[in-house]
């Protein structure tokens, strides 16, 4: 999920567009799920902390090869 975001973005700069706003995901450990027990919270949290982890390092690759981002 993380390349194909990247991907998408680096296709938009190439057509001309230069500036982004990429939300990160919130800690699915607050949601329902996290607090209805059904999956522990802490795996949630985990889960949405390494996508997170994961977008900001391939953003600011992205953005250090990309002049005028």
């Amino acid at each position: 999920a993380v390349t194909n975001l990247v991907t998408e973005v680096g296709t938009l700069y190439a057509a001309g567009a230069r500036d982004f706003f990429i939300p990160l995901l919130p800690d699915l450990g607050t949601t329902y799920y996290g607090t209805s027990g059904q999956i522990p919270a802490a795996t949630l949290s985990g889960l949405s902390a390494a996508f997170n982890n994961a977008l900001s390092t391939q953003m600011n690759a992205l953005e250090a090869n990309s002049a005028g981002m």
